[in-house]
């Protein structure tokens, strides 16, 4: 149970239940109204609970001015040696596939609930994916710039506003990448054990393929993507 105005509106998509796909022959308008109301109502009750944990939030942004304080530390204007950027860049992506990790646990948390609501027709596995990435985005947002802000200068990247844009938004895109990955994980097995072994294995072999590790030339062509 859900309390205040949103609580009560949650509660209105639970009774009306099987709006989505158990009622009778539905429009496709009325079925796309009331998916984005699910995905908004979502939204705010993922939104609430993450706001009960500002804890949480807050250590997620110490952790990354902390990594980003280590990474600019040991590559410390490394602009003119190819293969410390290199790292770098390997130290970052191997990072921020560390910090889409949480998101795991809180999925299974979840689980339960998830399937007994999409079950019933309450929402669409669209509508929960979408209310979750849009809670995290900003969440994300804000460790991405925490960490470039800090490493990217220091390590002597490219001094100008595109190269530096450019570089956030690649971030943003591997740490939102990492995030569907491991809802993907998490959905298709059970157990916190599993999702994390099958995780972890994807991640390290699109690392091991990626060009930092192993180098392009030594990757077969029908591994290549």
């Amino acid at each position: 149970k859900y309390g205040g105005a949103a609580g009560k509106d949650i509660q209105e998509v639970v009774s009306a239940g099987e709006a989505f796909e158990t009622s009778a022959p539905v429009t496709r308008g009325n079925t796309v109204t009331r998916a984005l109301r699910a995905t908004l109502l979502l939204f705010w009750r993922t939104w609430f609970e993450y706001t009960r944990s500002s804890s949480v939030v807050f250590t997620r942004a110490v952790a990354t001015a902390f990594v980003a304080l280590l990474v600019g530390g040991i590559f410390f204007q490394s602009q003119d040696s190819s293969s410390d950027l290199v790292a770098s860049m390997c130290f970052l992506i191997s990072a921020f596939g560390i910090f889409s990790v949480p998101s795991v646990s809180n999925f299974l948390s979840h689980r339960l609930l998830y399937i007994r609501e999409t079950a019933s027709g309450y929402y669409n596995t669209a509508s929960y994916v979408l209310a979750h990435q849009l809670v995290d985005l900003p969440i994300v947002a804000s460790q991405v710039f925490i960490y470039a802000g800090i490493s990217y200068f220091m390590i002597g990247l490219a001094p100008t506003v595109g190269h530096f844009a450019f570089f956030v938004f690649l971030i943003l895109v591997l740490t939102e990448l990492c995030f569907s990955v491991t809802l993907l994980c998490a959905s298709l097995f059970e157990g916190f054990n599993n999702v994390m072994a099958m995780y972890v294995a994807f991640y390290l072999w699109s690392l091991a393929l990626s060009g930092f590790i192993i180098g392009p030339s030594s990757i077969p062509a029908s591994l290549k993507f």
